[in-house]
């Protein structure tokens, strides 16, 4: 399954909703937090789905729970540690290689 892509206008704002979740804008145009079905409009961050947050120059991949960053500028987003590489991460799941190749045919 291809990972989905967020866009954030900071890499704050991305890091707090890819823990709670968050609506589109364009679901309040219809809807509202006393709808009895609201949580149905939640998009959830999901392992493996990009962040982009152009205001920084910050590209993240979610990794299990943390959002972490793909490209030299890191926001507030986790880095790997020295025992991690992309390579290692991907070498436990495939799951992190398409977001890698996005971010190579994006940032070039």
């Amino acid at each position: 399954m291809e990972p989905k892509i967020h866009h954030f206008k900071s890499s704050a704002r991305a890091y707090y909703l890819s823990q709670t979740g968050y609506f589109s804008e364009e679901w309040f145009d219809t809807h509202s937090l006393d709808d009895p079905d609201f949580d149905e409009g939640m998009i959830e961050v999901k392992d493996g789905d990009i962040l982009v947050v152009d205001s920084e120059n910050v590209i993240g991949i979610m990794v299990q729970a943390w959002p972490t960053a793909i490209t030299n500028e890191c926001g507030v987003f986790h880095l790997l540690s020295n025992e991690w590489t992309w390579d290692t991460l991907d070498g436990v799941s495939t799951r992190y290689h398409s977001p890698l190749e996005w971010k190579s045919s994006r940032v070039g």
